[in-house]
């Protein structure tokens, strides 16, 4: 994305695309995972069982559930700031070039 050299930043505008749809990917992979874990767990909250396990089972889920939400609204936040940094140095870019007819 952006290195230092000599006291300047130096910007991958393909490399911050890439890490945006990298991102999607890993969020999508994500919920893919955790909705197929879930499905082969399903059979477990029919009411088969009922017993401490299981309620220790459903505060794990709930605790899992919400730290995959909690990554994907981090993730997300990447994202937006990813792409607008982007964004404003596409723009800066644009106007110095602007300087040079």
């Amino acid at each position: 994305m952006g290195q230092p050299v000599g006291g300047q930043i130096l910007y991958n505008f393909s490399t911050m695309s890439e890490a945006v749809a990298a991102i999607d990917t890993a969020i999508s992979k994500m919920r893919g995972t955790l909705t197929e874990i879930e499905a082969g767990l399903r059979p477990l909250e029919t009411g088969a069982w009922e017993s401490e396990a299981q309620e220790a089972y459903r505060i794990r889920k709930e605790r899992w559930n919400t730290s995959a939400n909690h990554i994907a609204m981090i993730l997300g936040q990447i994202k937006v700031a990813v792409t607008n940094s982007a964004e404003r140095m596409q723009a800066t870019d644009r106007k110095a070039a602007g300087y040079f007819p």
